[in-house]
């Protein structure tokens, strides 16, 4: 006939019930509009459309289909379920049947579940990408297809020759989606790639818009991108509802979006933008974090660590300054959560790489550094930082730099019987200036190091008449952190002063506020201090058990010299339960610690570690102590440690 097939179509169906199945519709998505007209003008019918794209018509109701389940406890594989539970969940369920396919021999086992799970967590839960990287068990077993994922896309091709091209290879899959877009939502969607773990809307627009990049996105800006993009299926929406949504990418698309902005020439502006914002957040976020919004500030910070990670690996590439900036913000979040390794590495190669900077800059980041040496028991490189501060402080004349500069120093000078006297003096200086500046956090600061020098001086109770002063101070400030920090070398005054119900309230105090702040360094000094004070009240139950969760969690943050303190008190507490043997391994293993930091315990806790070694060689046959002693030395601590974190049977 002579109708349109369009109109041809509505008349055969007008009087029908009939379930219309479209796949792959974005393909022809502006063929959307033609699908409203049938419907309404066909009551009996429905249509089901899959496609990467959204129609954005009357009537049309979305499910997203996600990618498959994944397993939980994903970031701890010990404490993943069972292989045969584990074979339930979706992604590994696939991985298992398709590589069942190729290798019929394989099996989900003990040993190799964590790489599976892990495995499918990097690939996304896509099962296209699951699919291809478990057609890769012919020939690799799971680690080495793991340690292959650093780039996905060049791994995962191989697909079954009967398949689409597109379905091939995970590239080919992503590039179907990429080649739908107009040029303008490929360029922004290449931006997109530089953001790892997501981000905010707010960082997209000062990122990704502009005039000044090479293909802007018109009137709507960064807001019709996003939308487009979310549309398109190509980038995802997380805590829908929320104040602040955070966009992402899934790992796989990033990197392909990361390719096409390498390939483009926008890559080093948008490395510049992206680590320009970062550096700001970072600055921003510095001074919260002693204040009253610290534990908010520190839970941003946490969640774009990430993106700061790969602004500050930017940075140290091509602008050192940026770096220097990044690291001198971050070094006390990097502290609070442990990341003191990676952020020490990070501030001395910003500063080996640098050299034209302000002295002002120079002496933060040195004083960043000292501090993640400090807290790593590193005191040597500690006070060579300090000192490094404190002369560029006094070039700078920036006195907010030379206070720290000047409390730093001294508490590290006055570590183990050191120099006390320039200790003295350097607080002295440093007191006096914050009073002249009217800063009461920097007063009750140097009120901490003045008692930190009394305690060390054994004048216990000027020690904690200073710590109470300080207190005062930072409990009007609303400092949580510093209040916690406080509370805890209070709660030691008191217990050397032998007022154990005071000392337990101050410890559990403290406890509470670094676990608001979830703080695990903070969480681990006062479970060895309750363990302290367990001990002397005879519970060695309990005190093994908080000396236990001690040790994890200085293991975790690598806190190497806490935790040789809190492995010698757990070597002791062995000791009195009558097991010498595994009180051997561990005072052993305090000694090997000991000898790589190249420092000794506190006094009374050297003088304790010292009776106990003796102690435990006196109960044990020397073939029995030898080997003990031996494996504590030279083990790995996992090793060491097996099954004693657990507490007796």
């Amino acid at each position: 006939g002579d109708a349109a097939p369009g109109a041809r179509l509505v008349e055969y169906l007008a009087d029908k019930q009939i379930l219309l199945v479209l796949d792959n519709f974005e393909q022809v998505v502006s063929a959307g509009a033609a699908l409203a007209g049938w419907l309404a003008a066909c009551p009996g019918l429905k249509v089901l459309v899959t496609s990467r794209e959204a129609l954005s018509v009357r009537g049309e109701q979305q499910w997203a289909v996600p990618p498959l389940a994944l397993p939980a406890a994903q970031e701890a594989p010990a404490r993943l379920a069972a292989p045969a539970e584990l074979a339930q969940v979706a992604a590994v369920a696939l991985f298992v049947e398709r590589a069942q396919a190729v290798q019929p021999a394989f099996a989900l086992t003990e040993e190799n579940a964590p790489t599976v799970a892990a495995l499918c967590v990097r690939l996304d839960g896509l099962p296209l990408a699951i699919e291809l990287a478990a057609a890769r068990s012919k020939l690799l077993p799971p680690a080495a297809i793991l340690a292959r994922l650093e780039s996905r896309l060049g791994l995962l091709t191989g697909g079954p020759r009967d398949l689409p091209a597109r379905q091939q290879t995970l590239r080919a899959a992503i590039a179907w989606s990429y080649d739908l877009l107009d040029p303008a939502e490929r360029a922004f969607f290449a931006r997109l790639g530089i953001f790892v773990g997501g981000c905010t809307f707010q960082a997209i627009e000062s990122v990704c818009d502009g005039a000044s990049l090479g293909a802007p996105l018109g009137a709507g800006g960064a807001l019709d991108g996003v939308a487009s993009l979310l549309d398109k299926s190509l980038l995802r929406q997380a805590t829908a509802g929320a104040a602040e949504p955070r966009y992402l990418m899934l790992e796989t698309i990033r990197e392909y979006a990361m390719e096409q902005l390498r390939a483009g020439d926008e890559a080093a502006e948008i490395g510049r933008r992206h680590a320009a914002y970062f550096v700001a957040l970072a600055e921003a976020a510095e001074p919260e974090l002693t204040g009253a919004e610290q534990s908010a500030w520190v839970a941003r910070l946490e969640t774009e660590h990430a993106n700061l990670r790969a602004a500050l690996a930017w940075a140290l590439d091509h602008d050192p300054s940026l770096a220097l900036r990044l690291g001198g913000a971050l070094w006390r979040f990097w502290w609070m959560r442990g990341y003191l390794a990676e952020g020490r590495r990070a501030i001395e190669a910003a500063l080996a790489r640098g050299s034209g900077e302000s002295p002002g800059l120079r002496a933060k980041a040195e004083n960043a550094a000292g501090g993640l040496a400090w807290f790593q028991s590193d005191v040597p490189a500690a006070i060579a930082h300090y000192e490094a501060s404190l002369v560029l402080a006094r070039v700078a004349g920036d006195a907010l730099a030379l206070s720290r500069a000047l409390g730093n120093l001294a508490s590290a000078l006055s570590t183990e019987g050191g120099d006390y006297a320039r200790a003295q003096a350097l607080l002295e200086e440093g007191l006096a200036l914050d009073r002249a500046l009217g800063d009461d956090s920097l007063i009750a600061f140097s009120l901490g190091k003045l008692a930190d020098l009394a305690y060390f001086q054994g004048n216990i109770p000027r020690a904690a008449a200073l710590y109470e002063e300080s207190l005062a101070l930072q409990r009007a400030g609303n400092d949580v952190h510093s209040m916690a920090i406080t509370l805890n070398s209070l709660g030691t005054m008191s217990t050397l002063l032998d007022d154990t119900p005071r000392a337990t309230a101050q410890f559990e105090e403290s406890l509470a506020l670094f676990r608001t702040l979830e703080s695990k360094h903070g969480i681990a000094y006062n479970l060895h201090s309750l363990g302290d004070l367990a001990r002397r009240q005879g519970d060695l139950l309990r005190a093994r058990e908080l000396y236990a969760e001690a040790v994890t969690l200085f293991r975790e943050v690598d806190y190497r010299r806490p935790l040789a303190t809190s492995l010698a008190a757990l070597g002791g507490v062995l000791l009195a339960q009558d097991q010498p043997e595994p009180a051997a391994r561990v005072l052993g293993a305090v000694d090997a610690l000991l000898t790589t930091l190249d420092t000794r315990l506190d006094t009374t806790e050297q003088a304790d570690y010292d009776r106990h070694v003796a102690a435990v060689q006196a109960r044990l046959a020397p073939a029995t102590w030898t080997a003990a002693w031996a494996a504590g030395s030279t083990l790995p601590l996992d090793q060491v440690l097996a099954g004693i974190l657990r507490g007796p049977a």
